[in-house]
């Protein structure tokens, strides 16, 4: 409790602090505990990009797996919900890896939260500020791993440099994917995969957003249109190139039909009430937070 309200203090006053590195290291080590026990036995990283640090990264999202990775990995911070900072162990987590933290379930919260992305963006880019790298899924929901889904914009608007980054799963049993189903059941099967899944990681080249001077004349939202586009495009032909599964005949990432409703109604098919019941419950707390 001590610990935790120190954090607290000095995460809010701006501070760094010895305690919140110690605590990040620990995390990291959690981090890569927790994936071999439920069978990620191997990482596989390939870093195609530049080695500075810290990062603005943009992920394709496909497992309740994927921030355990970049946490083991650099400790990295994320988009979380403001109710979170009330929980004692992930209120903590959050707080050590510096997340930004955002109201998502009223429409009206939604250029506070873009704005707030967009000031962390611009920090992590000045390089000389105390915030690790920031990783934006901007999928904005998982898929099921094959192939991106069109991305959100959130992601783009500060116009910062962006680090693609690819994760793809090999699996023999259990697509690590499949989290849509109640998180206990996930967390049971997954488990079943015991050292039979091999993460495979992507750090593409560094993407820039549209030269000022050579697009002077358009217009801001027109620069992070461009911008999307350029990263998804590049996403989604690089996805093609590492991931076998990845259908071949696709070449337009807005072509692509892969999204939540599908595995949405797959669960409902195969559960049926059981199903209804749940998502009606999610949705409730969602609401209430």
């Amino acid at each position: 409790v001590t610990i935790s309200t120190f954090m607290k203090k000095k995460s809010e006053n701006g501070y760094d602090s010895s305690i919140l590195n110690i605590y990040q290291k620990f995390l990291k080590g959690i981090c890569k505990i927790s994936m071999w026990l439920v069978g990620v036995n191997r990482v596989e990283d390939h870093y195609l990009c530049d080695k500075e640090w810290p990062k603005n990264i943009v992920s394709n999202h496909v497992s309740a797996l994927d921030p355990f990775y970049f946490i083991s990995q650099h400790a990295c911070s994320f988009v979380a919900k403001k109710s979170l900072r009330k929980d004692f162990i992930v209120g903590l987590s959050v707080l050590a890896l510096k997340c930004v933290f955002v109201y998502r379930e009223k429409s009206e919260d939604r250029q506070a939260a873009i704005e707030s992305i967009k000031a962390r963006q611009l920090l992590v880019n000045e390089k000389n500020s105390s915030y690790p790298s920031f990783v934006i899924f901007s999928e904005g929901t998982t898929s099921n791993g094959v192939q991106l889904i069109e991305q959100k914009k959130g992601a783009f608007f500060s116009l910062s440099p962006i680090t693609p980054v690819l994760l793809i799963y090999d699996y023999k049993f259990f697509n690590p994917a499949y989290d849509v189903i109640p998180f206990i059941w996930w967390c049971i099967l997954i488990s079943a995969n015991y050292a039979s899944i091999t993460l495979r990681t992507y750090w593409l080249p560094k993407v820039y957003p549209p030269d000022e001077k050579k697009h002077a004349n358009l217009s801001e939202s027109e620069k992070i249109n461009i911008f999307h586009d350029k990263v998804s495009k590049i996403m989604f032909q690089n996805m093609k190139l590492y991931n076998p599964k990845a259908p071949k005949d696709v070449d337009d990432y807005n072509d692509w039909p892969g999204s939540l409703r599908v595995k949405l109604e797959f669960f409902q098919a195969s559960l049926g009430k059981i199903a209804v019941k749940y998502l009606n419950k999610e949705k409730k707390k969602s609401e209430k937070n």
